[in-house]
């Protein structure tokens, strides 16, 4: 999709590829299923909740990027961005972010290691 930050990314590795824009994922699978376009590149898990409609289509394993979520917090406050760290690595370790992933029904999403204190 035009301006998608995927798409941003996909163009910028394909360069033997024509890219064809369209406003929708539901008008990129159809670009696929009526010939228009070869393939769909996005965020794995519109892949996999979309390639179901594509029948005979696969979505690879690799990726050609990674879209990663983040926590900010202001400079100076040492004991918030300890805080926000912790509690990050306490959730992690307990699988909470795996649970609601799991509850919510995403697929393709992975969940970065907690740290290895050692």
């Amino acid at each position: 999709m035009l301006g998608h930050a995927s798409t941003l990314a996909w163009v910028r590795l394909a360069k033997q590829a024509t890219p064809v824009y369209v406003d929708s994922y539901e008008s990129a699978v159809e670009g696929v299923r009526n010939g228009n376009a070869d393939s769909f590149a996005s965020i794995r898990e519109m892949l996999l909740e979309y390639s179901p409609q594509l029948p005979g289509s696969r979505v690879l394993a690799d990726s050609y990027q990674s879209n990663l979520a983040g926590v900010a917090v202001a400079k100076g406050n040492p004991g918030r961005l300890a805080f926000v760290s912790e509690t990050l690595e306490d959730m992690k370790r307990s699988g909470t972010p795996e649970q609601i992933i799991r509850e919510a029904g995403l697929r393709g999403v992975e969940v970065v290691p907690p740290i290895r204190l050692e």
